[in-house]
């Protein structure tokens, strides 16, 4: 374990976070490492290690082993980012040419495999196996959860599957950072519980804003085509939206049934959702999930760490 000087600000602690992961991805110097560490230091917007600090900083967690969960955590979220990259075809991400744009799917899995293996080593750092315990069952959850939307007969139709997998994908990340970070504090099961249910719904949020600029954003901004999820066959809330005032749009009806669509249709199809309300509906949606999750915080005494967390989540909406 990396031992620190405990920090007395966000900024200061996640300094400390991005030194001990360059420290870790910069100790192997094979070109495809080499490539890893420069995904891994051209940063992000780093929401669940912050959200992991602040959580452990409002709850009096120890200053070591918060920054080692943080690393991990954001290490974990690196290689199913370079895996993600893979499947979707994304060329730019973080600014830069990713793995999969350099080299063949086969090294860039191996690339993603190693950051797992980091991430594990990282979070066995912390010396608590609940801690352990937890960050094992969150990567089968994201994994399985992954598996069975790829195994899918047809696409997703209801806003049921739709949330279930969002919550294995992402939200269950973001419920680690935070239910982890408390794990690591001295407080009780119903403050772990809080916070672990307060992860969730930020990571609902964030995953259904994820979702909204896929068919709002810029081309450019997204590192891939606009509306590439639909391009892929893969339905999200905006779509889902749609479909409950065009049930039997035949192009949507045949993405859900896993049939090929000509370009021209789908495109017309991703116009119209982005014209028509669906994309406003899906962010009302994540705002919902950001004010259960404000609430969630109540019970936390008034301070700046507080504050600090709220306005984070809040900053999900963009």
């Amino acid at each position: 374990m990396i031992t620190t000087k405990a920090p007395s600000t966000l900024q200061e602690h996640f300094r400390q976070v991005e030194s001990l992961i360059r420290l870790e991805v910069g100790g192997e110097y094979s070109d495809l490492a080499v490539d890893l560490h420069r995904l891994v230091s051209a940063g992000g917007k780093r929401i669940r290690p912050k959200m992991a600090i602040l959580t452990g900083n409002i709850l009096g967690a120890e200053n070591d082993r918060l920054i080692h969960l943080a690393a991990a955590v954001e290490m974990l979220h690196t290689a199913i980012l370079v895996h993600d990259n893979l499947v979707d075809s994304a060329l730019l991400r973080r600014g830069l040419k990713i793995l999969n744009a350099k080299w063949s799917p086969a090294a860039a899995t191996l690339a993603g495999d190693y950051a797992f293996t980091i991430a594990a080593k990282l979070i066995a750092y912390t010396d608590s196996m609940a801690v352990i315990n937890l960050f094992s069952e969150t990567m089968s959850t994201m994994i399985s959860g992954e598996m069975t939307q790829i195994s899918r007969k047809q696409g997703i139709d209801n806003l049921k599957d739709y949330f279930n997998w969002i919550h294995s994908k992402t939200a269950s990340m973001f419920a680690l950072s935070t239910s982890a970070a408390a794990m690591l504090s001295p407080v009780g099961e119903e403050t772990v519980s809080r916070m672990q249910e307060f992860g969730h719904l930020i990571g609902m949020a964030f995953q259904i804003m994820a979702d909204v600029r896929d068919f709002t954003a810029h081309q450019f901004t997204l590192g891939k085509p606009v509306g590439n999820d639909l391009r892929q066959g893969t339905i999200t809330l905006p779509a889902l939206y749609y479909l409950d005032t065009h049930p039997e749009h035949p192009t949507l009806q045949a993405i859900i049934h896993k049939k090929n669509v000509n370009k021209g249709k789908l495109d017309e199809l991703i116009n119209a959702i982005r014209s028509n309300g669906s994309t406003q509906k899906a962010v009302h949606t994540a705002r919902e999930y950001i004010q259960e999750g404000l609430a969630v915080l109540d019970y936390l005494p008034d301070m700046p760490q507080r504050r600090e967390l709220e306005d984070l989540a809040k900053s999900v909406i963009g």
